[in-house]
């Protein structure tokens, strides 16, 4: 397997994620979490939240997702 240009996704919260932070950059690699809201399977988006924050995820653009057993 090649290595990817990415590097690992920086652990932020929601709140922190606004723009002017310094994490709200184009092409960022970000780990959030946060409680799911909703999940519409038809369209691929999901929306997660934290406290007051919301955040919409478009999952097409996530890849080779896996869960660990």
């Amino acid at each position: 397997m090649a290595a990817s240009g990415i590097k690992p996704g920086v652990p932020v919260i929601l709140r922190e994620l606004e723009p002017s932070s310094p994490f709200f950059k184009h092409g960022q690699s970000l780990r959030v979490t946060g409680r799911l809201e909703a999940y519409q399977a038809e369209t691929g988006i999901s929306e997660i939240s934290d406290g007051n924050v919301r955040l919409k995820i478009y999952t097409r653009h996530l890849t080779d997702l896996g869960f660990l057993h």
